[in-house]
């Protein structure tokens, strides 16, 4: 049988690398790679880990997502072994080199001798117990909304006091707590009273406890101020993922077609490379760590654009009419705001009994950074400037809220004003929490969008030209030739940065002298700077509501 012969320069290789390593295991130096002589070094029954030192302490140990620890230690060893036999075959490492990865079932024969083990699982699967271990499951729930049903609270209560259960309420107020004593003591029941501040309560069966807050006994009462700690955050940009056919940018041969990902060597090593093809069948590799010089397109005529040619001009062409295009626009910019900043605007009244319900009907505490903004929005609104400001704030930092202050200010000086959102389900939120905000108050709003009933919206549309309207919330239909305004004093478009060209001319094209309020929370470059160069004014909501909970992402088991 023949044999393939290794060749002389990886031999050549491998021996000059066990001549160097030699001589420094001789000295008892510290080098890269003395791992691979484990096996000669540290015999197999020497070698230990963290939970050989921890054995003889009779530890509790806890171990979260046993499953997901066996899958990584699995993927990490076979990847290891991959890269070993990789570069054994280019002389770079010894092939023996791969028994000295340890065995991934042997963690968990150490972790088995040990008596007192917890495993933590998010989803209870076969792989997430320990061999003999004991399941235990905690189930928890929302509680019962016990506002105005004292009789339903004292009967519950008194049920959980027959077979033991715990109940606790948090109270801050001496008041409420006062009352709640009293109460109590008149229904022979009794409960656990701690001064602290808890919005809601939860429960748990398994272990019989139950934990009421303000909300579930008292309702959405109106929180006092008090002074909070600023958090600020950075924001990360994530590079947006290609599929094969998408049109991409190169920032020095242009325009190309993105045909998925080749791997191809280049001087003995394969890498992974982008593949980018130009006109004429032309073809660019591009390597990952060039990333950098590669951008989606995005268009605003939803045609595909031409490609480039590579080693032609047309690249270099269309870049100096961009340029050009640039400046007349940034010129085109600053003479518009200049002259809305001529443009005699209307000056509301100051803050009326009615705007101060409004505010106060609001069922949580405003962060500092919050009324800023609304003072700062006010002090536009009753000035004869015309408002042109931004109001920058990440997601759940509560611009609506501060967009609802301005537009009721707005309705209540007998003017109409108008949301634009950049999609539909945007626009219907909008609608439903500004209906469910706005409660009793003599306000009449109007939604248009696609999901519109052709005569509900054709209703609308009159009831704006006739100002029976108050409010418009929609997408770019309110953008539309036939919506006319009676009276419009206030303009709010939100998430500014997903509105195209055609579209923000339109905007600018509806009144010169209508205040306008922009929401976003990652505004785009043209808009930052002109906030921050003066040209706009600018309001920053820096500071989370308390609690709010941070946004985060599980992949979890599909059941």
């Amino acid at each position: 049988m023949k044999q393939n012969r290794v060749p002389t320069k990886v031999v050549r290789r491998f021996r000059q690398l066990c001549e160097q390593d030699a001589d420094a295991i001789a000295v008892r130096a510290r080098f890269p790679g003395v791992d691979r002589w484990l096996k000669w070094i540290y015999p197999e029954q020497q070698r230990t880990t963290i939970l050989d030192y921890i054995a003889a302490f009779s530890p509790l140990l806890f171990v979260d997502e046993t499953a997901r620890l066996r899958e990584r230690l699995d993927s990490y060893a076979a990847e290891t072994i991959g890269q070993i036999r990789r570069e054994a075959e280019r002389g770079q490492t010894i092939p023996a080199a791969e028994q000295n990865i340890e065995k991934t079932t042997r963690p968990f024969f150490t972790i088995g001798r040990l008596d007192k083990v917890v495993s933590l699982a998010m989803i209870a699967s076969s792989g997430n117990g320990l061999p003999g271990g004991t399941n235990h499951t905690i189930v928890g729930r929302d509680t019962e909304n016990f506002r105005g049903r004292e009789t339903l609270l004292t009967a519950t209560i008194a049920q959980r006091n027959e077979v033991a259960a715990k109940t606790v309420i948090a109270v801050v107020s001496e008041e409420r707590q006062r009352k709640l004593r009293t109460l109590f003591q008149d229904h022979r029941v009794s409960a656990t009273l701690i001064p602290i501040e808890l919005e809601r309560g939860f429960e748990y069966p398994g272990c019989g406890l139950l934990v009421l807050g303000r909300q579930d006994i008292f309702g959405t009462g109106r929180r006092r101020s008090r002074r909070r700690h600023k958090s600020k955050t950075q924001m990360i940009d994530l590079f947006s993922d290609l599929k094969p056919g998408d049109r991409v940018v190169h920032e020095v041969y242009g325009i190309g077609r993105y045909d998925g990902l080749v791997n191809l060597e280049s001087d003995g090593v394969k890498k992974d490379y982008l593949k980018i093809t130009y006109a004429g069948d032309d073809v660019l590799y591009l390597p990952m760590k060039a990333l950098d010089l590669l951008q989606k397109y995005s268009g605003t005529s939803g045609r595909k654009p031409k490609l480039s040619r590579l080693g032609g001009n047309d690249w270099e062409r269309l870049k100096d009419r961009a340029r050009t295009s640039i400046r007349q626009l940034a010129t085109d910019l600053v003479s518009l705001y200049a002259r809305r900043s001529q443009i005699k605007g209307h000056a509301f009244p100051e803050t009326t009994p009615w705007e101060r319900a409004f505010a106060d009907s609001f069922p949580f505490e405003e962060t500092d950074d919050q009324l800023q903004a609304i003072r700062e929005i006010e002090q536009d609104m009753e000035s004869t400037k015309v408002m042109d400001r931004l109001l920058c704030g990440d997601v759940g930092f509560g611009k609506t809220e501060v967009a609802f202050r301005a537009i009721f200010k707005c309705i209540m000086d007998g003017k109409q004003a108008a949301l634009i959102a950049p999609t539909t389900v945007l626009a219907s939120q909008h609608y439903e929490t500004f209906k469910e905000r706005i409660g009793n108050f003599p306000v009449r709003v109007g939604l248009l969008s696609r999901f519109t009933d052709a005569a509900e919206a054709r209703g609308i549309v009159r009831g704006l030209k006739r100002g029976s309207v108050d409010l418009v919330i929609g997408t770019h239909r309110v953008l539309s030739d036939d919506v006319k305004f009676n009276d419009l004093g206030l303009l709010i478009i939100d998430e500014e940065q997903r509105f195209g060209v055609d579209h923000k001319e339109k905007i600018k094209n509806i009144n010169p002298a209508v205040d306008v309020l922009t929401l976003s929370a990652t505004p785009i470059p043209r808009t930052l700077h002109m906030s921050l160069s003066g040209i706009r004014d600018i309001s920053i909501l820096e500071e989370p509501p308390q609690d709010r909970r941070a946004v985060q992402t599980y992949v979890m088991e599909f059941d």
